[in-house]
């Protein structure tokens, strides 16, 4: 077809680069305190709530969170 690289819409790209902070957040919250984890939680929540309507990159993405044991996305906070 002659196309190098196929072009991506902006949409993918944007979820391309959310995934990758994403990513760089989990690792953070590794060594991070309770304060900042909760911070972290909001920042996680922020970065995936626009792609609530894709239901597998949003469950993916819900899945390294629960295996990075910052629970689920939205839940009340515990005390």
């Amino acid at each position: 077809m002659g196309v190098s690289l196929p072009q991506r819409s902006d949409r993918y790209q944007k979820m391309y680069e959310v995934a990758k902070e994403y990513y760089m957040i989990l690792q953070e919250a590794k060594s991070a305190d309770f304060s900042r984890k909760k911070e972290i939680k909001k920042r996680l929540d922020e970065l995936s709530a626009p792609f609530s309507d894709n239901v597998a990159y949003h469950a993916f993405l819900e899945m390294e969170r629960l295996a990075a044991g910052l629970g689920c996305s939205n839940k009340p906070e515990e005390k």
